[in-house]
Parts: C-alpha cells; structure tokens; sequence
C-alpha cells in the first residue's frame, strides 16, 4: 500500500540513497540531489539545533563534512545532540571540522531512548511556556494527533499531580461531537500561574495511559472567534 501511495504521488520516480562516499560528483549531476542538497545546506544554516542519531560523520564523507564545516565557518552556532552507542568519536569529528561549542551526549544501548525522554521532557516544558505568554484566557481545550480526526478528545476536567510538576487534562471518550467550552482555557492557565513548579501537561486517557503533550496551536485566534487550543501528544495514538 505504501509503494502504491508512493508511485501515486510521484509518478515516474524512483528512491535512491546518496551513500557516505569522498566522491560524489556522479550523484550530484542529476539536479534533484543538487536542489537537495542546497536545501540542506540553507536549512543547517536556520537551525538551532543539530541532531546527529547513529551518524558517525566519517572522515570519507567529505561532502558532508565540507557542508558543515562551511555553515560553520559562516558563523552558525548550533546546539549539537550526538546520540550514538559510543558519542565520543563523533564529538570528535565534529571538533575536527570546527565546531567548538558544546555537545549533548547520549550514549550506550539506550541511547535513542535516553534522547527521546530528554526530548519529550524538553518540548513538553516548552508546551507550558508557550500557554503562559498567550494573550487572552478564552479557548477550548482540544487533545489530537494533528493528522488523524479520529484519535480526537476534548478535556474532562484539570488537576496538578506531582507536588505541581504536572498538570493533567483528563480525557473523555474520542470521538464525541465537539463541544465549544470556553472558559477551559482560562482553567488551565490558572492551574499553570499557580503552580511555578508546573513543568509539563499530561493527556490522561481514560483506560489509564497517560502522554506528555509537546506541541500547542491555537486556531481560530483571532477576535469573535470560538479560540481552540490543540494540543498534541507525545507517542502514538492505539
């Protein structure tokens, strides 16, 4: 099904890997890799982060390495995450190309799940940050994976857990018709202004599960409007 969606909305394309080689010269004549590749490079120089996961950067891949040493050397300072089962060489190749800043390393078996725990933890405080700088207390408070209407879930009700660490919307049923409750927003703020020690939100289903929520977008933002608050979760919807 997926080589079907695939071969639907790019017909006449075929995927290809561009390997970590010291000569590349082949690859970039067809002029897709070189948009691409350019694309790549602007988005480095935006960034203000730079994730390396199960990336070496080995000295044979000079294209790469010659990309980032440039954006680099054109005054990018990047916070840099290594996560690797050994981090320390990468950290390495990194300072052999210029970077002189400090690295976030993530290291053994566990590495990927030691990333993504600080990454959740991280986005979900940024959630909290983000709600407290909104102007305006009206809004409906709206739980849902951004891309699926049927994983959608308004809030029961809102308590602190954690000695205030963490605020938790309580679901209802998905699925329900969507109800315009306004005042819900203002709750939530209040729960956040009276805890300083709020560092997350947390979506509470109701067969227990229970997800950080990392992401927060305001629709319908504007004056008259009926304002909702989606929120997204972290992890998959079941």
């Amino acid at each position: 099904e997926d080589e079907r969606t695939r071969r639907s909305a790019l017909p006449g394309r075929e995927p290809f890997i561009v390997p970590p080689t010291a000569i590349k010269s082949a690859y970039f004549r067809n002029p897709v890799t070189r948009e691409i590749w350019t694309r790549a490079f602007e988005a480095l120089k935006d960034a203000d982060r730079w994730i390396f996961v199960g990336y070496s950067l080995p000295p044979g891949d000079l294209t790469v390495r010659g990309m980032l040493a440039e954006v680099l050397s054109q005054g990018a300072t990047p916070e840099v995450a290594v996560v690797d089962i050994c981090p320390e060489p990468v950290v390495k190749q990194l300072e052999a190309i210029g970077f002189k800043g400090q690295v976030d390393k993530f290291g053994g078996i566990e590495a990927i799940a030691s990333f993504v725990k600080s990454y959740i933890s991280e986005q979900a405080n940024s959630v909290v940050l983000q709600l407290r700088m909104v102007q305006g207390d009206e809004g409906t408070l709206h739980v849902s994976w951004r891309n699926s209407g049927q994983y959608s879930y308004q809030v029961q009700r809102i308590e602190l857990e954690q000695g205030g660490e963490r605020v938790v919307l309580h679901l209802e049923s998905a699925g329900k018709p969507f109800e315009v409750r306004t005042k819900q927003f203002a709750e939530l703020r209040q729960f956040i202004s009276e805890s300083s020690k709020a560092k997350c939100l947390t979506a509470k289903f109701e067969d227990g599960r229970c997800l950080e929520l990392i992401q927060a977008d305001l629709i319908n933002n504007e004056p008259g409007k009926n304002r909702v608050v989606q929120l997204t979760p972290a992890g998959k919807y079941i």
